[in-house]
């Protein structure tokens, strides 16, 4: 046996085997280039780190399409626009979610869509849009940082928390919590010296309470006949009140007539009234002339004699 190596076969070989691999690549890419992809476009709002062009986009596992473009929204820099290239065919419903996943350890990334019931009607275009757009949703790593971040904040509140309480547990408020319980404790001895004065006490206001349920039996009767009052001073009121209107007509005619009377007792008494004040003069002259002359109420009036008598 020749212990040569023959180089010419190693080459050939060589040479066969290389163009095997290239036209494998060839066939596999002719394959893949008479697959029909349709355009969508998702935003997510979180970091897209491990996630790169060409990254495979799959449907409950299955790969269905890759990513063809990466960029930021430039309406929105707060959310990143995916351009997803998916198989033709997919289905690809209206309430279909894009989530970012992780290849285990390796922190590579690619899209996975979940959801899509059988009874949704497909992903439509939206009104000026140029591809239909597929809700995205929290990736499990943004959930768990969430999460992280919430847990940090309740594990601070819970410091804070701590911290009040350990305030609360000074020598001081110990001492004072202390002297609370001792004070408790006597109360609770004096209660129980006095237990039969306590029950004596439970008996009289189990009786007060039996008489205000009984006085409570009789309040709807009590309060029927003060109804029953009432309606009956209401008619008083009203007898009265129609006596004293009768009262105020009988005043108002009372005093036309003697507005009457009065007028004509004036006209007649007016005459009578003259002759008095004359005859009151006349008395008032006669008074005069006796207290001038008392003895002309016996011998008469003198007459005044003339000259030379």
């Amino acid at each position: 046996m020749d212990p040569r190596v023959n180089f010419t076969l190693v080459g050939l070989f060589v040479l066969v085997f290389g163009a095997a691999l290239i036209w494998a690549g060839v066939w596999l890419s002719a394959q893949e280039d008479h697959k029909t992809y349709e355009t969508y476009v998702a935003y997510v709002y979180e970091s897209v780190a491990g996630l790169s062009p060409r990254a495979a986009v799959k449907y409950r596992g299955v790969d269905v399409g890759f990513v063809r473009k990466i960029g930021l929204d430039k309406d929105n820099p707060e959310r990143v626009r995916l351009l997803l290239d998916i198989e033709a065919g997919t289905p690809v419903k209206a309430d279909t979610v894009a989530l970012l996943s992780v290849y285990g350890i390796t922190g590579l990334a690619f899209v996975d869509l979940t959801g899509g019931n059988r009874h949704s009607a497909p992903l439509a275009v939206r009104s000026g849009e140029r591809y239909p757009e597929i809700r995205t949703g929290p990736s499990l790593l943004a959930s768990a940082s969430s999460g992280l971040m919430q847990a940090t904040e309740l594990a601070q509140e819970f410091k804070k928390i701590a911290e009040q309480i350990l305030k609360l547990l000074n020598q001081e408020n110990q001492d004072a919590l202390s002297n609370t319980l001792q004070n408790v404790e006597r109360i609770t001895t004096a209660l129980a010296t006095r237990d039969q004065d306590i029950g004596t006490t439970l008996v009289r206001v189990s009786a007060i309470l039996d008489n205000a349920a009984r006085m409570a039996q009789e309040l709807p009767a009590l309060l029927s006949a003060l109804r029953k009052g009432a309606e009956r001073i209401d008619s008083v009121l009203g007898t009265f009140d129609r006596t004293a209107t009768n009262l105020d007509q009988l005043i108002v005619d009372t005093r036309a007539d003697l507005g009457r009377f009065s007028r004509g007792a004036a006209a007649q008494a007016t005459p009578i009234l003259t002759d008095l004040r004359r005859l009151v003069d006349n008395l008032q002259r006669l008074t005069e002339a006796i207290e001038r002359d008392p003895n002309a109420l016996l011998f008469g009036r003198r007459v005044r004699r003339g000259p030379g008598e």
